[in-house]
Parts: structure tokens; C-alpha cells; sequence
């Protein structure tokens, strides 16, 4: 084909000057790479790059396990019998006493709610997890195959080497541990934020659906401030009465966040409030208050301020937040189930979840039109009409002692309201509470899968970007498989 253009041979003598720098800036890049890496040191031997450790201004330490347990998701009965997840190991007791603590053999302890796991450290700090085990050496029911599991957290510097990675991956030396077995992971924190943390032994599953993950085994490490100090901010009334000191003329608790509970006690010499015992990590809640150095403020100029929020210095409430689908559940219902009515009810049924807490709106119709639950006799009760209010179904992702799904010994579901309390006083279902004024910061994460989601808040907007003055508001961010959204 004859061209006629002009430019034509410009081009083509100016793509060969360009080829043939590019192959002279190649061989002179290798030429210094053989010349750095050839330079012997004393003994022949090649010098090695650098390794720099972290210098880490604390060492925080978790005790952790991974272990089988049930999960219930709501009051309506929706549960994966075969969960599995991350907890301190004070948490665990033994289900069969005379085996002892051994894998396929543990449980939370009764007074223990299931939810993922938090650990917490400040900026500047190093995290070291004792890791061990203690899943079942077989699969129960429809858990993965792969029984070897580990930590391995998104976003955090590792210390020491690849042996804290938490990995299976090429040719490294695998840092996981078979059932039963224990090993030390170390962390080094460099900002603040939420960072995901999971097992990476089996993310796939047979629909690939994620394999551990949607059994419930991951959690979040949230890096915190310098100088922060982080308090539990939901606790028992009997955990309140022992940590009170006085009351103010306007009926409030005085605290003593220092309170340990008293001898006698189950956990007599540990934190009540505190969730960092010298060193040890003892409580993992996903909500917290976070102070600065003495339980006060964070020191001026900590946080730049801005004009939406000119004092960012103050105290702040935590709300972890950690989105999870392609749950592994048993749906409360059988009409899930049914021939005629599953492919319309597929598209709702309880897949979706936060914090282990599932509020989806099939199951809640269902229960409606079935009698059962709190929404039994709510005739006017349609669709999202009543799907987003806790005035007609509770609040979201509340366990309680008879869940709505409970039949006779005929194996007929018993109409009208059953339960007669929530359980978990402490932490009772996925509402955040604050006092109007409080400054918040929510630590959202996800550790679903598969889709992407949106995290809207109703009623609420933040800034895009605090530390900028021409920061845009939002009230909705979207956010994939890993993504975290903090501050």
C-alpha cells in the first residue's frame, strides 16, 4: 500500500532512533546491574541488599486461635452451624472438659458472643501474634477440605521475614499450620487505619465462594494514633456497676477506666474497660473509645483541622464495621427451599452480612407471613416498609433465647412471639450508639468474596478526604473484597 503522507518517513525514522535507545538504555541498566550485584565483599560472597527491621516503640501481643463455632445470625433462626473464626484463646473453653483445650474440641465461652475478632495497636507499634489451630482435623459439613490455616493481615508491614506472612505462596516456606499446630506472626503498624485480616490457606470453595472466608474466619487489626489509648464502650451492667465509682448529680456513672474485676471473679485481675492488660491484648469488641495519652485528649495539632471540624483532637468512638457475603448458612425457613417458590426467593435469601449479624429482608417477610417472630401480627407490614424499622422486627442481627423458627414436636412452627430475652447484653445486635456532639470514626472493611458494596450511612455524610479543607461530603462509598474505608 503506497502512503502518501508526509510525515510517513519521519515516523519511521524516528520509531528506529527510538528502538534502538531503548536497547542501549537496557544493556547499560544490565551492565550496572551485574556491576552492583557482582562487587564481592570480604569472603567473595555477593553483598546483600538490605533488610531493615522496624523499631518498634511497643510490642503488643494476641494469644489467638482459630476454632469451629456456631454462628446465629438473627432472631429469626438463620445460623451456620459449622462457622469457623478467630478468637483470643482466654475466650475458648473446652467442649469436652477431659479432652481439654485441643483442636476440634473448643468453643467461645457461653457469655461470648460470636463476632470477628479486633486487635488494636498505635502507629509506630509492633504486633505479635501467637497463632494456633484448633480446627477440627476434618471438615464438618460444608467447610473446606483444607485444614491448615494462619494470619495473614492486608496493609502491614512484616517483621523478621516472609514466616509472618500467613502464606502458601511460590517458593517461599509456607507460614501456615496444620490442625493442632501453633506458630508467631509479627506486624509492624506505620498509619492509622483498619486493615483486613484473614487465613489465606482456603479462599476458594467449590462455587467459589470463598472457602473460609464465608465460613466467618477473618477479622481486623485497627491502627490506632500514637500515644492512643483504646477502652471498651459497651459493657454489662454488672461490668458497669464494678468499674463505677459515683454518680454525677445528673445520674451518669464516674468511671474508673483502670477498674479490674475483683478477686472471686472469673477474670479477677484483668481489665474491665481497658482492653490492653501492660501489654496483652484482652478484649477484642469491634466498637471502642479511643482516647489520647491519659485517657484525655490526643495531643494539639494530632489531627489537622479543618473547617467541617475544626477540634479533631477530641476522644473519638470506634465503630468496626466488616461486610462479609457468600455467608455458609442455614436459611431460618424451609421455603427457601421449596420447588415452586426458591428461584424467587433466591435473590433474598440471608447471604449478606455485617458483623456475623444478618438482617435480610426475605426472612422477614417470611416471618410475617408465616406469624412468627416479632413481626407476627403486622398487617400492614410491606416490603421495605417495615424491612428497614426496628419497630416491627427488632433491631438488626439480635440473638435471642427462642429464635422465630422454633417448631413443636410435631415439627410445626409455633405462631406468635416466642423469645423471652436477647442474649449478649453487651453486645446485643449491629446498632452503634453514641451521644449527639461525639466525634466517630467508623473502620469499615470488607471481607466478603465476591461483590462490591456500598456503604451509605442514612441521615449521615463525611469527608471524602479530613485532612483536606476542599474535601468533598459523602454519604456512600463503595468498596470490593479487601477494600477498607477509616476516618
Amino acid at each position: 500500500m503506497k502512503i502518501n503522507n508526509p510525515i510517513y518517513p519521519w515516523r519511521k525514522s524516528s520509531t528506529l532512533i527510538f528502538l534502538l535507545a531503548l536497547a542501549w538504555l537496557s544493556l547499560t541498566a544490565h551492565a550496572q546491574t551485574q556491576t552492583a550485584t557482582a562487587d564481592p565483599v570480604a569472603g567473595g560472597d555477593a553483598l546483600a541488599l538490605p533488610s531493615p527491621t522496624p523499631a518498634c516503640a511497643r510490642t503488643i501481643k494476641a494469644d489467638v486461635v482459630a476454632l469451629d463455632q456456631v454462628i446465629m445470625f438473627n432472631r429469626l433462626g438463620t445460623v451456620n452451624p459449622n462457622g469457623m473464626i478467630y478468637a483470643l484463646r482466654q475466650d475458648v473453653v473446652a467442649i469436652d472438659s477431659a479432652k481439654g483445650i485441643v483442636a476440634g474440641n473448643v468453643r467461645l465461652r457461653t457469655d461470648k458472643r460470636p463476632r470477628p475478632i479486633v486487635l488494636r495497636l498505635n502507629s509506630g507499634d509492633c504486633l505479635r501474634i501467637t497463632f494456633t489451630n484448633l480446627l477440627s482435623p476434618t471438615a464438618l459439613s460444608d467447610q473446606p477440605a483444607t485444614r491448615s490455616a494462619g494470619i495473614h493481615v492486608i496493609g502491614m508491614e512484616l517483621v523478621g521475614s516472609m514466616a509472618s506472612d500467613g502464606s502458601n505462596v511460590g517458593t517461599n516456606v509456607p507460614s501456615l499450620v496444620g490442625s493442632g499446630g501453633s506458630t508467631v506472626y509479627t506486624f509492624y503498624a506505620t498509619r492509622e487505619g483498619n486493615n483486613l485480616m484473614y487465613s489465606s490457606a482456603a479462599t476458594t470453595g467449590g462455587e467459589a465462594d470463598g472457602g473460609t472466608l464465608s465460613e466467618g474466619l477473618f477479622g481486623s487489626v485497627n491502627v490506632e494514633r500514637q500515644g492512643a489509648e483504646w477502652y471498651r464502650s459497651q459493657v454489662t451492667a454488672a461490668d458497669m456497676t464494678l468499674a463505677k465509682t459515683g454518680t454525677t448529680p445528673g445520674g451518669q456513672p464516674i468511671i474508673n477506666y483502670d477498674a479490674v474485676y475483683p478477686v472471686g471473679h472469673p477474670r479477677a485481675g484483668q481489665p474491665i474497660l481497658k482492653m490492653l492488660n501492660v501489654d496483652t491484648i484482652v478484649n477484642t469488641d469491634l466498637n471502642a473509645i479511643i482516647t489520647g495519652p491519659n485517657k484525655g485528649r490526643f495531643p494539639t495539632g494530632t489531627y489537622r483541622a479543618n473547617a467541617t471540624n475544626p477540634d479533631r483532637d477530641k476522644p473519638f468512638r470506634e465503630f468496626t464495621v466488616i461486610y462479609h457475603d457468600e455467608v455458609q448458612d442455614v436459611q431460618a425457613f424451609p421455603q427457601f427451599e421449596d420447588p415452586v417458590l426458591s428461584h424467587t426467593l433466591h435473590s433474598v435469601e440471608d447471604k449478606f452480612a455485617i458483623n456475623y449479624g444478618i438482617a435480610g429482608v426475605g426472612a422477614e417477610i417470611l416471618a410475617n407471613r408465616l406469624g412468627v417472630g416479632p413481626m407476627f401480627n403486622c398487617t400492614e407490614c410491606k416490603f421495605e416498609e417495615f424491612f428497614l424499622s426496628s419497630w416491627a422486627i427488632g433491631d438488626p442481627a439480635q440473638i435471642v433465647d427462642v429464635p422465630a423458627n422454633t417448631t413443636n414436636s410435631l415439627g410445626n412452627l409455633i405462631k406468635g412471639r416466642k423469645a423471652t430475652k436477647v442474649l449478649y447484653p453487651d453486645d446485643p445486635s449491629n446498632v452503634h450508639h453514641s451521644y449527639i456532639g461525639d466525634p466517630v470514626k467508623m473502620r469499615v472493611v470488607h471481607a466478603g468474596p465476591k461483590e462490591h458494596h456500598i456503604h451509605h450511612l442514612h441521615a449521615h455524610q463525611w469527608l471524602q478526604t479530613p485532612d483536606d479543607d476542599n474535601s468533598t461530603y459523602l454519604d456512600s462509598q463503595a468498596l470490593g473484597p479487601g477494600f477498607r474505608i477509616h476516618d
